[in-house]
């Protein structure tokens, strides 16, 4: 083994399991230190509160493992468990050992947790997923870090007191479409997946359908892949996505519900044929309801064989449809010969 390349041996070590991993640690100095950067590099702490306690602290004593450390998954412990206050203090403290972290990923159910990542600055994070409440602490620390090129946010809205926030690089985001204003203003996305206000029961149709708004905050012309995610179907919304986007590659529309009294979803075809001239690069159609399961029938697929026919003739540049029967189209260009 140890006359072996360490090319050769990285890939060795890289191909084996865990425990063979642990083993191979003894065998030789330089087989320990890839057996370190592998079995380091990405770590989850959310699997058991016992195993993320002693891994927290091997972190915070082995600078070898620290330093293999590229992408981290934490989340706050159990409510009312004895050892919560001194946990949070753990990983607060393991978060100043990881300079070369590109990856952060934290669930947070309380406020509390939110303290973690009060000071903690990471120079080399590029992905940052959480699930927080939007909290001072939580902005501050999107703040501080304005390298992140994608962000992953699973929450309310910011409040307004919190301001806007400036990611240059951002070039993914994955979030609630309220805080685009917040937070895109500069940034040149290229992914785009938002959720529209589908938990609100407060909200109306029009309150909930201010997509004109929201996408006129955005840098338009880098967006390339948009998936939005709406309680029902609007034709709003395919207008709105025309007019902002027309460089868009993908097109993704999602909906939580079948909602007997909105859009009907042959009139939601056609206002898309409509709109299908606006795009110079469009290259796949996706529509899906969510959780949707029912059967398909031989008319359902000559239905909507019909609709990408249409679709092909009016936007060329499509090569790819998949509609609710989840049937996926490919269009294909018959040249004369």
């Amino acid at each position: 083994m140890r006359s072996l390349p360490a090319e050769v041996l990285e890939i060795i070590v890289q191909a084996t399991s865990t425990e063979d991993q642990l083993a191979l640690c003894i065998s030789s100095k330089s087989v320990n230190e890839l057996a370190v950067r592998s079995l380091y590099r990405e770590i989850d702490l959310a699997i058991s509160p016992a195993k993320a306690v002693r891994c927290c602290k091997t972190l915070v004593s082995n600078k070898a493992a620290a330093l293999a450390v590229r992408s981290i998954r934490i989340a706050d412990g159990v409510r009312g468990s004895h050892y919560l206050q001194g946990y949070y203090h753990l990983v607060e403290k393991v978060l100043k050992f990881l300079p070369r972290l590109v990856e952060l990923a934290l669930k947070i159910s309380t406020t509390l947790f939110t303290n973690v990542i009060d000071h903690s600055v990471l120079p080399n994070l590029l992905r940052f997923v959480v699930i927080s409440p939007p909290t001072a602490s939580f902005v501050a620390f999107i703040r501080r870090h304005p390298q992140l090129q994608v962000l992953s946010y699973g929450g309310l809205d910011f409040n307004d007191e919190f301001g806007n926030i400036d990611l240059p690089a951002l070039n993914a985001y994955y979030g609630p479409a309220n805080i685009i204003p917040n937070i895109l203003a500069v940034s040149p996305v290229r992914k785009l997946v938002v959720v529209w206000n589908i938990d609100d029961p407060s909200l109306d149709d029009e309150a909930r359908g201010d997509y004109d708004r929201i996408f006129a905050s955005m840098v338009h012309a880098s967006v390339r892949y948009l998936d939005v995610v709406t309680k029902s179907w609007s034709l709003k919304l395919v207008s709105a996505i025309s007019q902002s986007f027309p460089l868009l590659q993908v097109i993704v529309l999602r909906t939580v519900i079948v909602d007997s009294g909105g859009v009907a979803i042959n009139n939601l075809y056609d206002s898309l044929r409509d709109a299908l001239p606006a795009f110079q690069n469009l290259l796949c159609i996706t529509l899906a309801i969510h959780g949707r399961s029912s059967p398909v029938s031989s008319s359902d697929l000559d239905e909507e064989f019909e609709i990408v026919m249409g679709w092909g003739d009016v936007c060329p540049s499509i090569d790819t449809c998949t509609l609710l029967c989840q049937c996926h189209y490919l269009v294909l260009l018959i040249f004369p010969t």
